[in-house]
């Protein structure tokens, strides 16, 4: 038997446990020792019996599940005597295994609840004590922190939404004054800053408006002035090659039979060319003014229509032809698709890009080639003018498409290939006109080579 591991018999345990009184408090609490087998080894009232023999079912049952779990705890229902009722007991037991014993220990729920409800009683009363004490200080402490945080977002929403004059109040010295001082600081800065921009912006606009007026002034003067010299022009071009073929005819075979009014029909002749060549030069200039001042102001009549790429550069092939006669030692090379390829354009303002383009290719090309070229791509075709000829340094390059400006002076410049400043600008507004861009590059003595590109329509 367990109880055989101390050196004694059941009765000498007894023995040992006879003053159970001084470590248990009756029936209201217990405490007790079974062995494995169901012996009492220790109890106040049942002591060395088997728990089939206590007399109570409930008793027995009690200690049959002690003995079945030998760990743990228990709910059960016992009445004292002289109790009114069954009341609500709990057990806690935990075995011993190197005796075979099973400590426990029983008491009255209630026993457990009076004592919690003291504590419970004591924890509510200084928890509700605490609140009443801690609540206003930290509502207090929590105001004068979270006040001015709620000011600075305000005052920071206002600053964002573009109102420059709101300023923080410095409720102290502590880093949220320092903060709230800075920001004071920063406001007052950006005011000033933006006071000077919006003085900066007020003579810009102004300057803008007067600039805007007077390139419309420009714009509607060159318009006004080019159509007005037109028409004269035009009659005094008619009237010198009217005279010019008068005196070839009439006058110029009957001075060259006498010596003395030869010299003097040679030098009439030379005269009237000058004269005829002035005002051809003049006559290209007003024409381009008014071309540039079209299409400046949006006036310029645009009669789009799908070309063929081929019949475009054919003709502006057959429009320099010219050129390579004036000049053996310059080439022409023409290179076309050998299959359609369509845009949709003015025929003629591309043809003047083109014309453009060549004409400056032959006017600075000696010798070597000028190449008219037309790449035709699954959404564009890229036209190409390319020279053997001086090319153009690299601080001019980004100028030669304004108005006016030409690389060389105009002393140097052919007496029969002459130009205006205006081609360039010209073409870029063209080409701008399509949507397309006009760019050069070039190396100076290498040669230069201008490119655009349109859109190819199906």
């Amino acid at each position: 038997m367990a109880t055989r591991l101390l050196g004694g018999t059941n009765s000498d345990a007894g023995l040992h446990l006879k003053k159970t009184d001084q470590w248990s408090k009756g029936w209201g609490e217990a405490h007790f020792i079974i062995d494995y087998e169901g012996h009492m080894l220790m109890h106040p009232h049942l002591q060395d019996k088997h728990y089939s023999e206590y007399g109570d079912p409930r008793l027995s049952q009690v200690a049959e599940q002690i003995v079945e779990k030998k760990n743990g705890q228990i709910n059960y229902l016992w009445q004292n005597p002289g109790d009114p009722g069954l009341r609500k007991k709990i057990a806690y037991f935990q075995d011993i295994p190197e005796l075979g014993w099973i400590v426990a220990s029983s008491s009255l729920y209630e026993d457990f609840e009076g004592p919690l409800d003291s504590i419970t009683l004591v924890f509510v009363v200084a928890l509700t004590i605490l609140i009443i004490l801690i609540l206003p200080l930290s509502i207090w402490i929590s105001s004068q922190i979270t006040k001015p945080l709620e000011e600075l977002q305000s005052d920071f929403a206002k600053a964002a939404s573009g109102d420059f004059s709101v300023r923080m109040k410095q409720h102290s010295r502590d880093e949220i004054g320092l903060l709230a001082g800075y920001f004071n600081w920063f406001m007052q800065k950006l005011t000033e800053y933006s006071d000077d921009l919006r003085t900066e912006i007020a003579v810009r606009k102004e300057a803008e408006r007067k600039l805007i007026a007077m390139d419309e002034n420009k714009t509607l003067f060159l318009a006004s002035a080019s159509h007005e010299l037109r028409t004269p022009l035009t009659s005094i071009i008619g009237f010198l090659k009217l005279m010019d073929r008068n005196f070839n005819v009439r006058f110029r075979p009957r001075l060259e039979e006498h010596v003395e009014t030869r010299e003097k029909s040679v030098q009439f002749a030379e005269n009237l060319e000058v004269v005829r060549n002035e005002a051809d030069r003049l006559g290209v200039l007003v024409n381009d003014l008014l071309d540039l001042s079209k299409i400046e102001s949006g006036r310029m009549e645009w009669r789009d229509s799908h070309e063929d790429v081929r019949d475009i550069l054919d003709r502006a092939a057959r429009s320099v032809v010219i050129y390579t006669e004036q000049n053996r030692d310059v080439e022409f090379i023409l290179e076309r698709p050998t299959s359609e390829a369509f845009v949709r354009v003015d025929a003629d303002r591309i043809h003047q890009v083109l014309i453009n383009l060549l004409n400056n290719a032959f006017k600075y090309t000696h010798e070597g080639t000028v190449t008219l070229r037309g790449q035709v791509t699954a959404d564009a075709i890229q036209f190409s003018v390319c020279d053997t000829g001086r090319g153009i340094p690299e601080a001019d390059q980004d100028r030669i498409f304004d108005v006016f400006y030409q690389v060389d002076d105009v002393n140097q410049r052919s007496s029969q290939i002459f130009g205006t400043g205006l081609g360039l600008a010209i073409s870029r507004n063209i080409v701008q006109h399509y949507n397309g861009s006009l760019s050069v590059t070039s190396t100076p003595g290498k040669g230069s080579c201008f490119r655009f590109s349109l859109q190819r329509v199906y």
